[in-house]
C-alpha cells in the first residue's frame, strides 16, 4: 500500500508541475533561451529563439491568448485531484490506472498529428510523449501493486472464513 501511495504521489505532481508551468510560459521560455544553453545543447537554439520571438509578440500585444492555457493547467490539477482515488483505496479505485494508461497512449497521435500540423520540430513531438512514457511506467508500477494488493487480500479473505 506505501508503494501505491508514494507512486501515486509522484504521479499526482508530475502532474501538478507539468500543469503550473503553463502559468508562466513568456517568463519560462524566455528563461530557457536567455538564460540557460538549453537551445545550443539540443541543437534547437534558432527553433527557441523563434518560439521566444513569437510567444513574447503573443503576450505583449494578445495577452488574453494565456486563458487558454490557464484552463490547461486547471486541467492538470483535476487530474491531480482525480488521481488521489488511487491513494485513497486503489484496489476500488483501479479503473483509474486504466484511465490514465489510456491518456498516455492519446498522448503520441495528438503530438504527432498537431505537432505536425503546428510545424513543431520532431524532438519537441518526442519530449511531449516523453511525459507520456513515464507517466506510464509509473502507472504499470502501480497497476502491479495493486494486483499484489488484491491477491494479498484475497489470501486473507479466504484465511477469515
Amino acid at each position: 500500500m506505501k508503494r501505491i501511495r508514494r507512486l501515486t504521489i509522484l504521479l499526482q505532481l508530475g502532474l501538478l508541475i507539468a500543469g503550473l508551468t503553463a502559468f508562466w510560459i513568456p517568463e519560462g521560455v524566455n528563461f530557457l533561451v536567455n538564460g540557460t544553453r538549453l537551445g545550443e545543447f539540443i541543437q534547437q537554439e534558432q527553433w527557441l529563439q523563434h518560439v521566444n520571438r513569437g510567444i513574447q509578440e503573443v503576450n505583449n500585444t494578445y495577452p488574453f491568448i494565456w486563458y487558454g492555457t490557464d484552463w490547461m493547467v486547471f486541467a492538470h490539477i483535476l487530474f491531480a485531484i482525480l488521481f488521489y482515488g488511487l491513494y485513497k483505496n486503489p484496489v476500488r479505485n483501479k479503473w483509474l490506472v486504466q484511465f490514465g494508461f489510456v491518456a498516455c497512449a492519446l498522448i503520441v497521435p495528438l503530438a504527432a498529428i498537431m505537432g505536425y500540423f503546428r510545424g513543431i520540430p520532431m524532438i519537441w513531438q518526442t519530449l511531449d510523449c516523453l511525459f507520456g512514457v513515464i507517466a506510464s511506467l509509473l502507472l504499470y508500477q502501480i497497476h502491479k501493486s495493486i494486483r499484489t494488493l488484491e491477491k494479498v487480500n484475497q489470501i486473507r479473505n479466504s484465511l477469515a472464513l
